[in-house]
């Protein structure tokens, strides 16, 4: 988002071009400066993330003191998000992308900004009470995420033979779900709410209590930028110590109840001083 960077990458071009009134602030933070690149991945769970989003974009600006500085959304999907952080088609992802040892051998994290876990979204219908109800059942999941890696793993470990179903995305888990194509549908439990709040009728799911994986969401950017890494983790800092992170968690989940103690724990954490 609006990189200190080389500009390079697909689209590149366009990316070192100065906005007007903007002059090269090699003095400040390395590179020429790029429109922000963001991907467009904003379901309802995303929309915590809008508000540290948009101080983001202001503390890059004002770093730079630029007049202006435009966002530009890039859609992107589990499969596409690491490629275009890498290659420089985003800037920073914002979604619920887990940071994990082997994915920061390609691409670099801000600080946490959720902490989540992988679970099941099920239907009232099927008296689901644990792991072995689902012997021989289908569970539907995203290839590629760390919630697939995390699934199979358990059903290992618990010794449950069932069906795994790949899925495209979120919304066709929920399609299959509702359909009646899978028994289960397995991912982070913040996206499972979501889902169950946008169904036809989300009175007829519920979210298993069984976490299936630790989830320590970040947003991603591109490795050996620490200047933009700093920039973005000055702006989540100041979040977290001024406490407006809780009014905005409030804000889009206080029908849920307070944060987690760990999320509560986390956000103290990374309060770091200035």
């Amino acid at each position: 988002m609006a990189r200190p960077g080389s500009g390079r990458g697909p689209g590149s071009s366009g990316h070192a071009q100065e906005n007007q009134g903007q002059r090269d602030h090699h003095d400040r933070l390395p590179g020429a400066v790029s429109p922000v690149l963001l991907p467009q991945r904003r379901r309802q769970a995303h929309r915590l993330f809008d508000r540290p989003l948009q101080r983001i974009v202001t503390g890059i600006q004002q770093q730079l003191k630029l007049p202006k500085l435009d966002v530009k959304w890039v859609a992107v999907t589990v499969d596409t998000r690491i490629p275009a952080v890498v290659n420089g088609t985003v800037d920073l992802e914002c979604g619920s992308t887990t940071s994990s040892l082997s994915r920061q051998e390609q691409v670099d994290f801000s600080h946490m900004i959720f902490v989540d876990g992988g679970s099941l979204l099920v239907k009232l219908s099927s008296n689901f009470v644990n792991l072995q109800d689902l012997g021989g059942k289908k569970i539907g999941v995203i290839p590629g995420t760390t919630t697939e890696g995390a699934l199979k793993s358990v059903l290992q470990k618990t010794s449950v033979t069932a069906q795994i179903v790949t899925i495209a995305d979120h919304r066709g888990g929920l399609a299959a779900l509702e359909s009646g194509s899978i028994d289960a549908y397995a991912s982070d439990r913040v996206i499972l709410i979501g889902l169950a709040a946008t169904a036809t009728d989300p009175g007829q799911f519920a979210i298993a209590e069984q976490y299936l994986s630790y989830e320590p969401y970040g947003f991603m950017l591109r490795r050996g930028d620490a200047p933009f890494r700093l920039a973005v983790n000055r702006v989540l800092s100041s979040l977290y110590r001024s406490g407006e992170i809780v009014q905005i968690y409030s804000r889009w989940f206080g029908k849920l109840g307070p944060p987690a103690k760990i999320l509560i724990a986390m956000y103290a954490l990374y309060a770091l001083p200035e």
